[in-house]
């Protein structure tokens, strides 16, 4: 595959250098090395990218695994690769991670998560899962890239595609980050009287003055706790990313059904 030959290409180079590489060089020959790695900034378009459904990457990769896994870990292993790339297959890689059997990894020469996914196994998981800023920052993140696809009123949710009028959905002008199909929407979304978006609208607007969806996980709870963004806040604007992930779950699964054998 290409990306495992990049990897290769880069390696080799690497290790015929006088020893220590200095960063200037190394740096310049990964990023003269990784033109073949464009194909998995598509695979992240794809899988994760916007318009795609929250189960697609599922689907992409589904009997793959093993295959994809191989070829993005020798991405990760490089000793730089560039950051736009690094991210990218670190989404891609735990997914991947989590569907291989024991087995599998060890045949891979793994008996530990490998060091770029931090070492999670479920032990070292488990405090994350109960520190609220990491809950928020991995449901923002999975929302992110669903809710700029749909009007986020509550009584509307128009998909980007059903909309009549040319250009995308318009983003809310005081937080940015969910959207509207018409000022209409935005305006009954301000008010609704069962999910008013002035609650939640606030609650993001201070978030983003400190933090982004950008921030990888570590960085963007250091920038909580910096700040003490109020931990009940924390867990509200948890609580609506995840009844928004719920619905946009259920619309992916019935849209991708449609004229699909079960």
């Amino acid at each position: 595959m290409q990306l495992e030959d990049c990897a290769f290409a880069t390696n080799t180079v690497l290790s015929i250098l006088p020893q220590p590489v200095p960063p200037a060089l190394r740096d310049a020959v990964t990023q003269s090395r990784m033109g073949p790695v464009i194909p998995t900034s598509l695979l992240y378009i794809i899988t994760l990218g916007p318009g795609a459904g929250l189960s697609d990457h599922q689907k992409f990769m589904r009997s793959w695994e093993v295959e994809l896994f191989t070829a993005l870990d020798a991405v990760l292993r490089l000793p730089e690769g560039p950051d736009y790339v690094e991210g990218r297959v670190t989404v891609l890689v735990r997914y991947l991670w989590d569907k291989l059997s024991e087995a599998q990894r060890q045949e891979l020469g793994y008996t530990d998560a490998p060091r770029y996914l931090g070492g999670c196994d479920d032990a070292a998981l488990e405090p994350l899962r109960n520190d609220p800023y990491v809950v928020l920052h991995c449901l923002l993140k999975r929302l992110v890239e669903a809710i700029h696809q749909t009007c986020a009123a509550a009584d509307c949710r128009m998909n980007v595609q059903d909309k009549a009028t040319p250009g995308g959905l318009s983003r809310c002008g005081k937080c940015r980050f969910v959207r509207y199909c018409s000022k209409e929407c935005q305006k009954a979304a301000w008010t609704h009287a069962e999910r008013p978006h002035k609650e939640i609208c606030d609650m993001l607007t201070e978030l983003f003055t400190f933090a982004n969806m950008d921030m990888r996980m570590q960085e963007f709870t250091q920038a909580c706790r910096e700040r003490c963004f109020p931990l009940e806040r924390a867990d509200t604007l948890a609580q609506w990313a995840g009844s928004e992930l719920m619905f946009h779950d259920a619309n992916s699964t019935s849209l991708g059904t449609l004229g699909q054998p079960v």
